[in-house]
């Protein structure tokens, strides 16, 4: 994403995409980035459980991606 990322316009562009396509992941996945930037980690954690649980195969992948988010 750019460096100019509105994450709150990111959060909200995201959260109405997944009101009507909740499987999704890559909205999850930008949910996620943007709550985490947004530092409303508890909330980035929660949405990222769904990921995991959407994505199961994937798991080591998106925990990497989800660790990287950190730095």
């Amino acid at each position: 994403l750019p460096a100019r990322t509105s994450w709150p316009a990111l959060e909200k562009t995201t959260r109405d995409w997944l009101k009507f396509q909740p499987v999704i992941l890559v909205a999850r996945q930008r949910l996620v980035e943007s709550l985490y930037r947004q530092s409303k980690r508890e909330e980035a954690r929660v949405e990222f459980d769904i990921v995991l649980e959407q994505d199961p195969a994937n798991r080591q992948d998106l925990l990497l991606w989800y660790h990287r988010l950190s730095r």
